[in-house]
């Protein structure tokens, strides 16, 4: 069960995320379930923190931000933390059967130059981890991509469906190799399912544990891109967890949000050094349900875009999540050139080649500007773009 309670964001319902020491015996979690009257499933040890994750699950109904107060000054315990919900970023999108279609070069590899930026590279042995839903690997546009997949999820394994499509939207964009060309489509895919359905007809979210738990198992498998095409509240776990990847060299790319021109801040596109991305129209214009703010740090397609969904359909789908995806691509591309690229070059490559929309310089509403792929592989390699990075975030 979701809930939201007070000043909470949604989270489920009587579960507390723990972190303990990473060399830590069962008797530490046995101990808290004897202490704080929890159950408790096996600690889980997640890299990039150095640390055991369990979850304790309440068998009443007691104040969860009250259990958490008293679990932060156990001295057993690392941090603790809400069990938060997040939801995809992506409108509902309007079908298409028909495969021919994306035989036609769409509006979204123009705009962005794709076709002049695989060229010079097409992401050859750089791997992208999307955290999503399922990714059909056995859609024609994808055979072969996906290099590993993870079930992050609590929920039974099943095939991919296609009222599950996200995932398969989001690897289809950065690379498909059939009809569709995908923007670095040599690049390999590492699918982490950490988004599910909860229930027939609802949507698919995720949990900050699922997420821990999809993207520490990807930086173990060598990710250098994380595909995050989802929004929720902020999380001192996960923001820790991302501080850690980015440190460690993973560029992180994030949906900015479908919340419209009014919404505060979602994460994690507003965590500092993460790659903000907001949706764009054939005509440049914003897409009227993305977020803005400061943190907005690059714009690129988002309307209307032809995508492989499971079970060997097509959908064109509309938001911050398909606008990111294009990011992730185009950043596939600029590693193949210069593998040893920090994710601060990549950012400022990235920003400096844009081309500027709106107010002059960076923006609320689009960042630096529209992604130009050539120019952002070419830049890379020429100089140490630092100018605009310097001024985001």
């Amino acid at each position: 069960e979701t809930i939201a309670v007070g000043d909470n964001a949604p989270h489920r319902a009587r579960e507390i995320l723990v972190l303990i020491n990473s060399s830590a015996g069962d008797d530490v979690r046995l101990g808290l379930m004897r202490d704080y009257n929890v159950l408790a499933d096996p600690g889980r040890q997640i890299v990039l923190l150095d640390a055991q994750l369990l979850k304790l699950r309440l068998p009443d109904n007691r104040p969860l931000n009250d259990l958490i107060t008293q679990l932060a000054s156990d001295p057993r315990i690392v941090a603790a933390n809400l069990n938060y919900v997040y939801s995809l970023m992506a409108d509902k999108p309007a079908k298409s059967s028909a495969a021919s279609r994306a035989v036609r070069l769409p509006y979204n590899l123009k705009a962005i130059k794709a076709p002049e930026a695989q060229r010079l590279a097409l992401g050859k042995d750089v791997f992208v981890a999307v955290i999503d839903t399922c990714i059909d690997d056995k859609h024609a546009e994808l055979r072969g991509v996906v290099d590993e997949a993870f079930d992050a999820t609590d929920y039974p394994a099943s095939p991919c469906l296609a009222s599950e499509s996200h995932g398969t939207n989001m690897a289809g964009v950065i690379a498909s190799q059939g009809a569709i060309k995908g923007i670095a489509h040599k690049s390999r895919i590492l699918a982490a399912k950490a988004f599910g359905s909860v229930g027939r007809g609802k949507p698919a979210e995720a949990t900050s544990e699922s997420l821990i738990r999809a993207i520490d198992w990807a930086y173990g498998r060598n990710a250098r891109v994380f595909n995050l095409s989802f929004a929720g509240p902020s999380d001192p776990l996960l923001k820790r967890l991302f501080e850690r990847a980015m440190a460690k060299g993973v560029v992180l790319v994030a949906a900015a949000g479908n919340a419209g021109p009014q919404s505060p801040p979602l994460y994690p596109a507003a965590y500092d050094g993460v790659i903000a991305v907001t949706a764009l129209g054939p005509s440049k214009e914003v897409f009227d349900r993305s977020n803005r703010g400061s943190h907005i740090t690059i714009a690129a397609p988002g309307v209307d875009i032809l995508a492989p969904t499971p079970q060997g359909g097509y959908d064109i789908s509309s938001g911050t999540s398909i606008a990111a995806a294009h990011i992730s691509g185009i950043i596939a591309l600029m590693l193949e050139r210069k593998p040893d690229a920090t994710p601060d070059e990549l950012r400022a490559a990235l920003m400096d080649s844009a081309v500027d929309l709106g107010r002059a310089g960076v923006d609320e509403d689009y960042g630096a500007g529209l992604a130009d792929a050539e120019k952002a592989v070419r830049l890379l390699q020429s100089t140490t773009a630092t100018t605009t990075a310097k001024t985001a975030k």
